[in-house]
């Protein structure tokens, strides 16, 4: 049974671009998402929640349906309609150049943006005409988007008094100095001090003899 709601590609403009370019599948048979998680091959004690052993893999959309040249939808510019050739172009060239895209394949959920053509196979029959049969992998691409202070979070107490520690040093000097070099330096100048009391003295002596 052929799905005959909207299911297409929204690819944004590049730089030195400015239209966004649409690719639409005329009719769609399938859409098949994969949501895979992978576990810790580790072994797992007694007791440790399972989730910190789990973590959650890309999204995999399987898109089967065809491309023809007849128009679903006036979703390019002007509302220009695209032939099958077109579009078997423009999906080579998303594979080729590994663009971006927005997918939209269901009415009724929210399209899916950071994706990635993982996988095209075209397929062309006999009694097709200038239509192509279409397999389209699609992997949803993992994007981080949490800010400073929610990283900040995941840092002990006692890696960010270490951290505030080494910066406040930071701050003070640039150098380490090692404690030896201190304490030479401090006997260095209380010895240029002493002999120059020493020499002082020996001279006040000198004149009072004299004077005698």
């Amino acid at each position: 049974m052929a799905i005959s709601s909207q299911v297409y590609l929204e690819i944004p403009p590049l730089q030195g671009e400015t239209l966004t370019t649409f690719i639409e599948l005329t009719v769609t048979s399938s859409v098949a998402i994969e949501m895979p998680t992978e576990i810790s091959s580790f072994p797992t004690l007694d007791g440790v929640t399972v989730s910190d052993n789990a973590v959650n893999s890309n999204k995999v959309y399987q898109l089967e349906g065809i491309i023809s040249d007849t128009l679903n939808s006036a979703l390019s510019s002007g509302g220009k309609q695209k032939l099958a050739k077109d579009n078997f172009k423009l999906l080579q060239d998303v594979r080729d150049t590994h663009k971006r895209f927005t997918l939209y394949f269901d009415n009724n959920q929210d399209p899916v943006s950071d994706c990635m053509l993982t996988k095209l196979t075209l397929t062309k029959g006999s009694a097709m005409g200038s239509s192509y049969e279409v397999s389209l992998g699609i992997t949803e691409i993992l994007v981080s988007r949490e800010s400073l202070s929610s990283r900040e979070q995941f840092i002990s107490d006692e890696n960010k008094d270490q951290l505030e520690g080494s910066t406040k040093t930071n701050l003070v000097s640039t150098e380490s100095v090692p404690t030896e070099t201190v304490i030479a330096r401090v006997g260095t100048v209380i010895v240029n001090q002493l002999s120059s009391l020493a020499r002082d003295a020996a001279l006040r002596a000198i004149e009072e003899n004299e004077g005698e």
